[in-house]
């Protein structure tokens, strides 16, 4: 990927056009952008105060949780019919 230097007029102009570039990112590229400034910024930290890292990367780990929108109506959850006939009345 070629690099390009680009000079701008204003402020609010700069500011645009970083936004248009993070937006023309995919989700996992902008994560993978923020965990990488992270990692960099405590490595500095503790650089910086002489504090020795004695793990790579984070201890925690990290997980995505995407939950199934449950449906409005409770008969439909129900999974016997005598469930869905007691729901009913």
């Amino acid at each position: 990927m070629g690099k390009a230097l680009r000079k701008f007029t204003s402020h609010e102009e700069q500011q645009a056009e970083t936004y248009r570039y993070w937006r023309s990112r995919s989700s996992s590229e902008r994560f993978e952008a923020t965990w990488q400034l992270s990692r960099d910024l405590y490595t500095q930290y503790y650089r910086e105060r002489g504090i020795p890292k004695y793990v790579e990367g984070s201890a925690r780990s990290i997980t995505r949780i995407q939950r199934v929108k449950a449906p409005a109506n409770p008969v439909e959850q129900a999974t016997t019919k005598t469930e869905a006939d007691s729901l009913r009345e």
